[in-house]
């Protein structure tokens, strides 16, 4: 797995720019493999703007510390498929997180640029992208499982 974004997924970052956020969606991973016990971790992150353009981030089990876009992600399929291949005992949930602090400020603001870090060779690092709303940014990076979402502070 590249530890680069690859052209298209380039632009498909760049098309969510200039675009209102209308929602921002978790979808957890849920692994009820162990009787009573649940472990649960963000998945995807799929962000839908006011004129229906959607931005699925997440990382898999193969994707070496890398951010990946998700641009045909089902999330009902997808449920349904863990589901039956897992016997019930692994799921997708999703969760509206608009209201969440992290995201009440963000809702209803233009996305006004998608950062990324590049390389001397010109090439965009994949592990980690920032979300610049103006007065609010959200750095989404992979954390130890799935993906972690957090307030941006410069250093």
């Amino acid at each position: 797995m590249s530890q680069f974004f690859t052209t298209p997924h380039l632009r498909l970052l760049l098309e969510a720019e200039g675009k209102v956020l209308l929602n921002a969606i978790y979808h957890y991973w849920q692994n009820r493999t162990i009787p009573g016990e649940l472990f649960e971790f963000i998945d995807k992150l799929e962000l839908q703007f006011t004129d229906g353009y959607r931005l699925v981030l997440g990382t898999d089990e193969f994707a070496d510390d890398a951010m990946l876009l998700f641009p045909d992600f089902d999330a009902e399929a997808t449920s349904l498929r863990l589901m039956h291949e897992f016997n019930g005992k692994i799921s997708l949930r999703p969760e509206l997180g608009n209201t969440q602090a992290l995201w009440e400020n963000c809702i209803g603001q233009k996305l006004r640029k998608i950062r990324l870090q590049k390389d001397s060779d010109e090439c965009y690092w994949s592990n980690d992208v920032l979300l610049d709303f103006g007065a609010e940014q959200l750095e989404i990076h992979p954390g130890l499982e799935g993906i972690v979402i957090e307030p941006y502070e410069e250093v």
